[in-house]
């Protein structure tokens, strides 16, 4: 119902609509998959308009959050944007033993730079100065002449 209610705001707005995925229910044994695509063409949300989240760490354990980042470049099927929020997310303490969030810097910066070397149009990011030096080397590494130099 809430999908609906917020598809439904979006109509009259020319604003982007973000649909991220989401397990519903992940402690039962057959979670429901979401991502409301049908949903938003039903209400006449133009395809345009809309930007594809999987969605890391809602609803998903430690091993659905990895499988996501690895089969990320599955997700450039939909046509349309992609972006990816795992600034800072528990699975990034669990890899690297750090318990505070503000400090997973480094695991968010890695995340972020294997996002966009995998397609990734928009990146959701806590650390941005260090999320945009980490991208400005790895993205002049994969096609140097995109460094401008």
């Amino acid at each position: 119902m809430w999908a609906v209610m917020m598809t439904a705001m979006m109509l009259p707005s020319a604003a982007p609509m973000i649909l991220m995925h989401r397990r519903i229910a992940a402690h039962r044994a057959k979670p429901q998959e979401s991502f409301h695509f049908g949903l938003a063409y039903l209400l006449g949300i133009a395809r345009s308009r809309i930007i594809a989240d999987p969605g890391i760490g809602f609803g998903k354990n430690f091993s659905h959050n990895l499988e996501l980042l690895r089969q990320f470049t599955i997700f450039h099927g939909l046509g349309v944007p992609l972006l990816m929020g795992l600034s800072r997310k528990g699975f990034i303490g669990a890899l690297t033993g750090e318990k505070l969030a503000a400090n997973r810097v480094h695991g968010s910066v890695s995340g972020a730079l294997w996002s966009a070397l995998n397609g990734a149009q928009i990146l959701r990011v806590h650390d941005v100065k260090a999320t945009v030096e980490a991208l400005a080397v790895g993205l002049a590494a994969a096609d140097p002449d995109v460094s401008g130099l």
